[in-house]
């Protein structure tokens, strides 16, 4: 079975986060490449090419707002799943 989503790109500044989820989608056929912060992950889109995207909220350097909405001028039909441990809903809300 192919996954709808092959290439997926992991953004989370948690090492242990990141290499979990990597591991899991990989068990799953997936193609991962992983990105520490927003400015690792602007630098990945153009030579992973990801067709789904994992995005922590909060990040340093370039948070994952900013890093949402500079990756939706660059790809606006990109498929973005927002995640994090944050419990505010204006946070949430925002994202």
């Amino acid at each position: 079975m192919t996954a709808l989503y092959s290439k997926v790109l992991i953004v989370d500044d948690e090492v242990a986060v990141c290499e979990a989820l990597k591991e899991f989608l990989e068990e799953k056929q997936y193609h991962v490449e992983l990105a520490h912060d927003g400015e690792d992950a602007l630098a990945k889109l153009s030579s992973f090419n990801p067709q789904c995207i994992l995005l922590d909220v909060r990040m340093p350097y370039l948070s994952g707002i900013e890093a949402l909405k500079m990756i939706q001028l660059h790809n606006s039909e990109l498929a973005i799943i927002m995640v994090s441990a944050v419990s505010n809903m204006k946070i949430v809300e925002e994202s």
